[in-house]
């Protein structure tokens, strides 16, 4: 009973990291043009 309790444990720990992975990416995907497009951006508003 420890043994697959300890075994399931990191399992679950994995799979709940690999979502937080994919949603991270996701967000990274739909948050990095707009950070090029600010940074592109910037210097003319600064102008």
């Amino acid at each position: 009973m420890e043994e697959t309790y300890l075994f399931k444990k990191p399992l679950d720990h994995i799979l709940n990291s690999k979502k937080l992975f994919i949603t991270l990416i996701i967000l990274i995907v739909l948050f990095f043009p707009l950070i090029v497009i600010l940074g592109a951006f910037l210097p003319f508003l600064k102008r």
